[in-house]
């Protein structure tokens, strides 16, 4: 935001709602989009709108990290939600496959976050990966451990809103 551009998330899906819209769907050269968010990363720096509900949560008891982590990560499921609208207004979404993934547990060490216009020093990142322990940077269960999800008219019926408490490695893709 510093150089009148706006957040880099706003940025990025404003590029992907764009793709989106400008593709001609067709079997001879099928979408492919991968949009990799900044959200719940370091720096900790969501614009005031997203973390406002999170002010005054109870359960975050006023933690400057936890209300930009809360507010980044609710942030994310927005955005995910306008591109699957958008796959569903260009006709898309019957052969989509849209994966939702982390590389990681999130991060709980320090860095500069601010909030609300006010500058914190370096705490810790806002995330909770209990009951697992460590966190991004960690070789522990709470750094290398993620959830995952995938969606879209292409998953079979039969499959579609199960789940499954398994290892996936990435060579499984």
């Amino acid at each position: 935001m510093e150089n009148g551009t706006g957040w880099i998330d706003y940025q990025f899906l404003a590029e992907s709602l764009l793709i989106i819209d400008q593709y001609v769907p067709s079997d001879d050269a099928p979408l492919f989009l991968l949009h990799s968010f900044h959200a719940v990363h370091l720096p900790l720096n969501p614009p005031d709108e997203i973390v406002a509900p999170y002010l005054e949560n109870p359960a975050i008891n006023g933690d400057p990290a936890r209300v930009a982590y809360a507010g980044m990560v609710t942030w994310v499921d927005h955005a995910v939600g306008l591109m699957v609208d958008a796959y569903k207004a260009k006709g898309m979404w019957e052969s989509a496959l849209v994966v939702v993934t982390s590389d990681n547990g999130g991060a709980i060490y320090g860095g500069d976050y601010y909030l609300t216009g006010e500058f914190f020093e370096p705490l810790f990142g806002g995330a909770n990966n209990a009951p697992l322990r460590g966190g991004k940077t960690a070789n522990f269960e709470g750094g290398i451990r993620t959830v995952a999800f995938a969606s879209g008219g292409i998953i079979p019926p039969a499959m579609a809103g199960t789940t499954w408490n398994g290892y996936v490695h990435i060579s499984d893709w």
